[in-house]
């Protein structure tokens, strides 16, 4: 499925918008110097989808495997080809959430 409709990234949804956190910063630091990743809230009040995948990026043809966690009740799934013009590739509508804690290693 091919869909050229104007692409809207999801993570300036105001659901994903946190209280800053402000702290010092010395001469001798960097924004980039402190180490972290992605990871999901895992907080049933918070309606959250959280999807990654088995690899970083695939040859083209190669199949992708998603896994899911979900406190929102149903969500949908959208697939972007990436690139200066983002092309929907794969959509499915009102998959049911459902709740698995994301494994460390993920």
């Amino acid at each position: 499925m091919t869909d050229k409709r104007h692409f809207q990234s999801p993570e300036l949804g105001a659901i994903n918008v946190a209280p800053r956190k402000v702290r010092p910063m010395h001469a001798d630091e960097h924004w980039g110097s402190q180490p972290w990743y992605e990871a999901p809230r895992e907080d049933p009040e918070v309606p959250e989808v959280y999807t990654y995948t088995d690899a970083m990026s695939y040859d083209p043809g190669g199949e992708v495997a998603f896994h899911s966690s979900a406190t929102a009740k149903t969500w949908r799934l959208q697939v972007y080809r990436d690139g200066l013009e983002p092309e929907m590739v794969h959509e499915v509508d009102a998959l049911d959430g459902v709740f698995a804690p994301t494994p460390p290693d993920a």
